[in-house]
């Protein structure tokens, strides 16, 4: 069984804890996180992820964006990609969740949701 990358781009700290916290219930997950845009495009240059969750706003980049630039640098940077927000997507949000093909959570947001949109994607690595 081969250990996934999860990379966990969210700038508030309970937050980005929590996501760590549960992620780490799941078998052979390695979670990698940042707070700063800046810093998760250092975090990819030498790794591949196997799933990248970022919120749309970030205090040095809006998400999007990141995810846009991620793209540019190394194309296949990840495998899957979960965008999560406090604000309710706006029309160019959601023109661009169906363009990159992505899941969209709402915060605030059940662990119970979480969890089926991470099973969805590793049922092998449920707990």
């Amino acid at each position: 069984m081969s250990t996934k990358r999860v990379l966990v781009v969210e700038d508030e700290d309970n937050i980005r804890a929590l996501i760590r916290d549960f992620l780490g219930l799941y078998k052979d997950i390695d979670v990698i996180s940042s707070s700063l845009g800046a810093e998760a495009l250092e975090r990819i240059e030498d790794t591949e992820m196997d799933l990248t969750i970022i919120d749309i706003s970030l205090p040095d980049v809006n998400g999007m964006d990141l995810f846009e630039d991620m793209q540019r640098r190394k194309p296949n940077f990840t495998e899957h990609i979960i965008f999560m927000s406090g604000y309710e997507p706006d029309a160019k949000m959601l023109d661009f969740f169906d363009e990159v093909e992505c899941t969209f959570l709402q915060k605030p947001f059940h662990l119970s949701e979480f969890r089926e949109v991470v099973d969805s994607m590793w049922p092998s690595k449920a707990f």
